[in-house]
C-alpha cells in the first residue's frame, strides 16, 4: 500500500487586492466637503456686554456682544433660559460670519451657540478662561472663514455634545488645547 503522498510544490493561493476604497474605512466625499463647510465657520469668544428686552418680541434678548474686534449686536432667544443679570458680562461662542439678518425688525450680526438643555432650556457654551476674540476651529482643520456664512453652512453636519465637549464628526471645537464644553446632557444638539 501506498501512504499519502505530499505535493513537491505547495499550492499557492492567489490573494486579490482589495481595490481602492475596498476593505478600510474611508470618509465619503460628502463628509469630506461638510467638514470642509466647518471651516469656513467664524467661531470666536465673545462677551456680552449689555442685554435689553427686544421691543417687538417677547422671548428675545438685544445683546450687544463684544468680538475682540469690536461691538455687534446680536438677537438671541435666551429669555426662557436665562436672566439679563445672568448674561451680562458672560463669555460665549459667537458664530460670527453668520450673514446679518432681521429679527422682528432688529438686525442680528451673529449667532450664539448653545445645547439644548432639559425643559427647552438652552444652555451657553463654557470657553473657560479664553480670551475675547480668541477664533476657535473644529478639530485640526484650518480656519479659512468666508465673508458671509449661512445658517445652511452651519446645519451640514451636526454639531452635538460628547463627553461634555462640543463635537461635529469627531472633530473637536477648540482654541489651541483648549476644548469648548456644554452642560447639555449627552448627544443634545448645538445650535
Amino acid at each position: 500500500t501506498l501512504g499519502e503522498g505530499q505535493a513537491l510544490f505547495p499550492r499557492i493561493e492567489l490573494i486579490e487586492k482589495p481595490k481602492k476604497g475596498e476593505g478600510q474605512p474611508q470618509k465619503t466625499k460628502q463628509v469630506q466637503q461638510d467638514l470642509h463647510a466647518l471651516s469656513k465657520l467664524d467661531m470666536r469668544v465673545a462677551q456680552i456686554v449689555e442685554v435689553a428686552d427686544h421691543p417687538e418680541a417677547d422671548s428675545l434678548f438685544v445683546l450687544q456682544v463684544n468680538d475682540g474686534q469690536g461691538l455687534r449686536q446680536v438677537c438671541a432667544g435666551l429669555k426662557s433660559s436665562y436672566s439679563a443679570s445672568e448674561l451680562t458680562d458672560r463669555k460665549v461662542v459667537l458664530f460670527a460670519n453668520l450673514k446679518p439678518s432681521k429679527l422682528r425688525g432688529l438686525e442680528s450680526k451673529g449667532m450664539l451657540l448653545a445645547g439644548d438643555g432639559a425643559d427647552d432650556k438652552a444652555l451657553l457654551l463654557d470657553v473657560g478662561e479664553l480670551e475675547v476674540g480668541a477664533e476657535l476651529h473644529f478639530g485640526e482643520l484650518p480656519r479659512q472663514p468666508k465673508a458671509k456664512a449661512s445658517i445652511k453652512d452651519f446645519d451640514k453636519t451636526p454639531v452635538s455634545v460628547v463627553e461634555g465637549k462640543v463635537v461635529a464628526d469627531g472633530q473637536v471645537l477648540k482654541f489651541g488645547w483648549a476644548e469648548v464644553t456644554c452642560q447639555a446632557p449627552e448627544g443634545a444638539s448645538i445650535h
